[in-house]
């Protein structure tokens, strides 16, 4: 594939989460092209390298499974919808989009945590609030106009992926 030619996957979707992650390769029509699934990635708890690492084996697995193959001439998928346990302030998320950056599966990156992954599959209205309990527990919670409310744990405060 060269540079001006359209990646063959539109959206790169990878759940990651404590216990398990989930990625998938979505075709431009909402046709599923491939998926894989492995261990969790919490950046803060296995580091930035292994998540990236981990992220990186299931991509390439789902991208052969696909029968898309990895080159250096460009993105294999439009965008990227990357919904990580761990990733809880906007220093962990300005990190994360970094490093998912730094691949090169996309042309587009976005990241958050993946308790936002449910208002991608629980709802239209892109509002309410979503509660995630699985090997941790998270919440949060998106106003109609949009403000978020984020749960966060008692001495939870920093950049957990820097270090």
């Amino acid at each position: 594939m060269n540079e001006h030619s359209t990646p063959p996957v539109a959206v790169l979707a990878i759940d990651g989460g404590n216990s398990k992650t989930d990625v998938a390769l979505v075709a431009a029509d909402g046709r599923l092209l491939a998926r894989s699934r492995g261990p969790g990635v919490p950046a803060p708890t296995v580091g930035l390298g292994n998540a990236i690492g981990l992220m990186r084996e299931l991509v390439t697995k789902a991208a052969a499974d696909a029968g898309i193959a990895f080159d250096a001439a460009g993105p294999i998928a439009q965008h990227t919808a990357a919904y990580l346990a761990g990733v809880d302030i906007p220093q962990e998320q300005t990190t994360m989009d970094a490093a998912l950056r730094a691949q090169g599966w996309s042309e587009t990156v976005a990241v958050d945590n993946d308790t936002f992954a449910i208002f991608r599959a629980g709802t239209t209205s892109h509002w309410g609030v979503g509660v995630v309990s699985g090997a941790g527990i998270n919440a949060v919670g998106i106003g109609p106009d949009g403000r978020v409310v984020r749960f966060r744990l008692p001495g939870e405060e920093g950049d957990q992926l820097a270090q």
